[in-house]
């Protein structure tokens, strides 16, 4: 870089530095048309039943929507997950994929549900207008035999599952417009 123009932290140099950090940049977005059926699906790769499942619910939903198709994306929890939830109308999160429970939750819902700037059109995207938690059993009776020996086993796992899923609960009544 080339800072003949200034000092070293003037604005001739700022402006050449922007010119050149401008036309280094490639963006790489992906264009989401408003009348897509698109779901989001936040869990865990890690666990086995839980891909058999969500291959099942491709399958199924391949099935019913043949004119139509479905796009499913999946992320990670740990992933960056789009603002806006990238014009979903749906989104699935599996409470056992959340490490924090309620402030991981949280975090989630408040990127997922906000109105952002759709990438490339302008347009303003569409946060998802469903929210789906898949939660383990056992979760409303946690101090209640057995699940309060899978709880005590298992590292309050049940716990930060109720947590997630009183945080969606919450969002969802506070998000109602009567």
């Amino acid at each position: 870089m080339d800072v003949s123009g200034g000092l070293l932290g003037s604005v001739g140099a700022a402006n050449i530095a922007v010119a050149t950090t401008e036309s280094s940049i490639e963006v790489d977005t992906q264009v989401v048309g408003e009348d897509e059926n698109r779901i989001m699906i936040i869990c865990d790769d890690k666990d086995k039943n839980l891909q058999k499942v969500f291959i099942r619910f491709e399958n199924l939903l391949e099935e019913k929507f043949a004119s139509s198709p479905v796009c499913i994306d999946k992320y990670s929890p740990s992933a960056s997950i789009p603002m806006g939830g990238n014009n979903a109308k749906c989104c699935i999160v599996v409470s056992s994929s959340l490490s924090n429970g309620q402030s991981s939750m949280e975090k989630l819902l408040g990127r997922t549900l906000k109105r952002t700037l759709a990438p490339g059109g302008g347009k303003v995207s569409k946060p998802p207008s469903h929210i789906v938690v898949v939660s383990p059993l056992g979760t409303e009776r946690i101090e209640a035999f057995p699940y309060s020996m899978q709880n005590m086993m298992g590292g309050n796992k049940l716990k930060k599952a109720r947590e997630v899923e009183e945080v969606a609960i919450s969002t969802v009544k506070g998000r109602f417009i009567a």
